[in-house]
Formats: C-alpha cells, sequence, structure tokens
C-alpha cells in the first residue's frame, strides 16, 4: 500500500528540512476502516506494533525494515491499514503519526492467526523525506527469532564465528599447517640401519637422512668404486682405431669430409653457405632462369630477359627522355621494336659505366643512352624533333624485351 504523509508528519517534515531531526519508532498496523492520511492522528483498529528492525536512507525516501511474527496473533485479520510513527520532536517521550496508509479489505494481506500456521516474515515500508538530512531509527533487537536467511549465512559461515579454539577441539599440539608445509625434526642416525615399523617419525627420518647421504656420496664417488672392468662393461680398450668401412650409421660431420645431413631435398644444388657448413640453393622461382653469382660468390637464380610494352607520347630530346625500369636489374642489352611501321632498336648497356649507345634500324643512332641503377634511359639528341628517331612516335605501341 502507499503511505502519505499525515499533516502531522507534513509539519515534522517541515521541521527536518530546517534543520530538525526525524527519528523513526515503528510501525503500526491493523484492520481498521480507511481514513483520510492528511487528518488521520492514529489507527482505526491498531492491532500490531512492527519495531524497526533497520533503515536505509535514499535521496528522497526512506526505507524501514521490520521483522514481524504471528506468535501473539489470536485470531487472524486483514491488514488494511499501516501508521508510520515518529518520535514528538517537542518531547521525546510522545510519538507523531508520520505517515498512514489504507488497503481495501478485498486485496489486503490476509495475517492468519498463530493457531493456524506459525508465520515468520520481513516487512519493508518505503517512507517519503524529501531533503531531510537527519534521519534516524531507533533499532530494535526484541524478536526471538532469526530469519532463514540469518540462520543459512551462519550455518554456511566457515571462518569459525564462534571462535572455538584448537585446545577445545583436542588439537592443541597439532601445528596449524598443510601436510606439506610442517618441520619435523630429527638427527641422522650414526650407521645405516632398517625401518622399524611403530617407531617415532624423529627416529625413522634420522635412519632415512643417513641412507640418503650415504647414496649421495655414492653417486659422486668417480673412481669406480664397485672396480667394474672393461670386459665386464662391454667397453673397446682405452686406445684402438676403426676404418671407414666400419662407420655403418649416424651422420658424417663436415670436418670429416661429410655434410653433416641425413636427408636433402630433391632437384636442389648444393653449395658451401660458410667455411664449415653445405646448404642447398631454393629453385627458381620461373622456369628458365640461370645460376649466377653476386660479388661474393654467393650463387643465386637470375633471369635470362625480361619483356614488356609502353605506348609513345611523342617525346623528343634531352628533356623528354624514355626510361624502362627493370624489377629483375639492369640488363645489358635492350631490344625495342615498332608494332605498326615496322622501326626497331637495341639499346647496348656499358657494363662498367653509366652510358651506352645505339642501333636504330641496322644504323648507329644518335640516341644517348643512360643508366641508373635498373632504370635504363635514352633520347634522341637533336635540336628537331624526331620522336619517330627517340623511338617514341605518339599513341605506337612498342614491344621491349632486356637481355641480362
Amino acid at each position: 500500500m502507499t503511505l502519505n504523509l499525515t499533516n502531522a508528519g507534513l509539519n515534522v517534515l517541515l521541521r527536518a528540512l530546517a534543520g530538525d531531526k526525524i527519528i523513526f519508532t515503528k510501525v503500526q498496523i491493523g484492520n481498521g476502516a480507511p481514513q483520510t492520511a492528511a487528518t488521520a492522528e492514529t489507527l482505526s483498529n491498531p492491532l500490531l506494533d512492527l519495531p524497526v528492525q533497520a533503515i536505509e536512507v535514499g535521496a528522497t525516501n526512506a526505507t524501514l525494515q521490520t521483522k514481524f511474527n504471528n506468535s501473539s496473533v489470536e485470531a487472524g485479520f486483514r491488514h488494511t491499514e499501516t501508521g508510520i510513527w515518529v518520535q514528538n520532536q517537542d518531547d521525546d517521550t510522545q510519538e507523531v503519526l508520520y505517515a498512514y496508509g489504507t488497503q481495501p479489505d478485498a486485496t489486503a494481506d490476509y495475517i492468519a492467526s498463530s493457531g493456524d500456521h506459525i508465520l515468520e516474515t520481513q516487512l519493508d515500508f518505503l517512507v517519503f523525506i524529501g531533503e531531510a538530512t537527519d534521519i534516524s531509527a531507533i533499532i530494535s533487537e526484541s524478536l526471538v527469532y532469526a530469519s532463514a536467511a540469518e540462520l543459512k549465512a551462519h550455518v554456511d559461515d566457515k571462518n569459525n564465528p564462534h571462535n572455538v579454539t584448537k585446545e577445545q577441539v583436542g588439537l592443541g599440539r597439532v601445528p596449524n599447517v598443510a601436510t606439506n608445509d610442517q618441520t619435523p625434526t630429527y638427527t641422522a642416525a650414526a650407521s645405516l640401519s632398517q625401518l622399524t615399523s611403530g617407531e617415532k617419525l624423529s627416529t625413522a627420518l634420522g635412519k632415512i637422512a643417513k641412507a640418503v647421504s650415504n647414496l649421495i656420496a655414492h653417486v659422486g664417488n668417480k673412481g669406480n668404486p664397485h672396480e667394474v672392468t672393461a670386459e665386464q662393461a662391454g667397453a673397446a680398450s682405452k686406445t684402438h682405431s676403426h676404418s671407414a668401412t666400419d662407420i655403418k650409421s649416424g651422420t658424417l660431420g663436415i670436418a670429416r669430409g661429410g655434410t653433416g645431413k641425413t636427408s636433402w631435398l630433391a632437384n636442389r644444388l648444393l653449395y658451401a653457405t660458410t667455411a664449415a657448413a653445405i646448404g642447398q640453393m631454393p629453385f627458381p622461382t620461373v622456369d628458365g632462369m640461370a645460376l649466377r653469382q653476386d660479388k661474393s660468390g654467393a650463387p643465386y637464380w637470375g633471369v635470362t630477359s625480361t619483356t614488356g610494352t609502353y605506348t609513345g607520347q611523342g617525346r623528343t630530346g634531352s628533356s623528354a627522355k624514355n626510361s624502362i625500369t627493370f624489377p629483375d636489374g639492369c640488363p645489358k642489352m635492350v631490344i625495342i621494336k615498332e608494332r605498326s611501321a615496322g622501326r626497331w632498336g637495341i639499346l647496348l648497356i656499358h657494363a662498367s659505366a653509366s652510358t651506352g649507345w645505339s642501333v636504330v634500324d641496322g644504323v648507329t643512332s644518335n640516341l644517348v643512352v643512360s643508366v641508373s641503377e635498373n632504370t635504363v634511359s635514352w633520347y634522341y639528341n637533336s635540336q628537331d624533333s624526331h620522336p619517330a628517331n627517340q623511338l617514341d612516335v605518339n599513341n605506337q605501341i612498342y614491344t621491349y624485351a632486356g637481355i641480362y
């Protein structure tokens, strides 16, 4: 049911907003006839006083928690009235009805008598407090029964809530540590002896300590304490030799003339990767590549030619060079063929300089050839415009081949 402030409760709240206190004292329930909340001063027929067990203050409301049992209810009734009482702000020996709520008899909760069954429950009531800040309640601990949740929480508490000591349960001489964390004391036995059933742990550990000490010393003795002979161990004599034909298994190392490997990948060439290692060449990336060496002598696969096309743009002269960049390095010769007119040219790259010379249509040409890393450039060395002589007629397709 909804709780509304009475006129007296409104006066209490206004004084609390001015700095006074609101102290809740109890909750009262009954089965009387409904009243107007504003003018109510008491319940029509109060039956039970419920002491406040806890209070939770929110932004504009307070929740009063009560615990109720029907052990004193002789006749069942409908819970039609609720009253919230606070301490009189002028006389703390008196109480004022702060809020009142009512519920029609047809829908009100039924409170059974103790003769029907024992009822133990918690009832929470939400009360308006506005912006008042000094809110409290007189908390009662008079109820005898614990709730089911409280009982379960106590049963589930494994942290020794009753502070039982180990002496009280007969464990006063037992260390409070895990089995693996115990620290027994003992003195190593003077001589080796058998373990005896039923002897003290300290005595048994002393015998074990002596046996372990002797075993460690024996294992560390590299002087053949058992005087085992080479013949007994099936070993060869200290000085002996073998022929190469005696090698029946294993991998012969490079230092002994072997390869150091037990298997190879098929169809891959071998070469010395370092002074003491043998490796295999990777496969060529395309068919027909040639095996070459760089300046260090390391082998690698290189293409024999690179082909492509370009479209003429009508260029001529030193300020409008033609250029082709070859992804596989600078070629030794470039052959260029115009598709439609049939004009062709050969650019020969100088082996030790960044220049070359050219032939166009079978005649040594006036093309100036230059090289920059993988890029070959040329232009027709004339004051006049001759795109045909520069092999760059506008919109003509030229096919080229770089020969390495």
